[in-house]
């Protein structure tokens, strides 16, 4: 059997093997050298394919995990087009009846950024704001927001997720005898995966 074969697609196939039991464990055997687990065997007609496919003799089934790398697009076709191949250099009379890609695409979540919230500025509280004030305010703001894009507020963890949720889990307490959510915490979404985002987080806990 072949080891450290790369492979990132399952496709179950159910492969019909025509001749004696020499040539049903040569397919078997084969398969298994492929890296290619073989997971059910019986006669035509019988166990899984019983009520689908009549009795032939001379006839087995194998319901065999082909291993393959690539898109899930077409990978049904590449499978066959796999066993078709095993089968000619074996010599073996092996027919692929039907076959279905086991995993289907996975949901890429959106992955974030952890970062700490408390260098942003307070809001003015004092009604009516002066100008002054108010500027300095929104220079303060926007210069924490950029340090957050920038990742230089950082806490070197990650999360996953929705928007809300990555903002959940930003506040999660994951170390030891710590309770309720994490503070002055928040994500932003990392390069590759959507533009830069911050979801805010204000103390609303126990501080970190």
């Amino acid at each position: 059997m072949r080891r450290g074969k790369r492979f990132d697609r399952r496709v179950l196939a159910l492969v019909e093997v025509r001749g004696g039991q020499r040539d049903l464990e040569e397919a078997m055997a084969a398969c298994e050298r492929q890296g290619w687990p073989v997971q059910e065997a019986g006669e035509r007609g019988q166990g899984l394919t019983d009520g689908v496919l009549r009795p032939r003799d001379g006839a087995r089934v194998l319901l065999v995990e082909v291993r393959l790398y690539g898109s899930a697009w077409r990978a049904e076709r590449g499978a066959v087009w796999r066993v078709r191949r095993l089968a000619r250099e074996a010599r073996l009379e092996m027919y692929v009846r039907r076959a279905e890609l086991a995993d289907r695409d996975r949901e890429l979540l959106p992955e974030w950024r952890v970062h700490t919230t408390a260098h942003r500025p307070a809001p003015p509280l004092v009604r009516p704001v002066p100008r002054r004030t108010l500027l300095a305010y929104r220079w303060a703001r926007a210069r924490a927001r950029a340090a957050e894009r920038l990742g230089l507020r950082d806490t070197g963890a990650v999360v996953t997720g929705t928007p809300s949720e990555a903002w959940r889990l930003a506040r999660l307490p994951l170390s030891p005898g710590r309770h309720g959510p994490r503070a002055w915490t928040s994500g932003r979404w990392t390069a590759g995966r959507g533009p830069e985002r911050c979801c805010g987080v204000r103390r609303t806990g126990n501080g970190a």
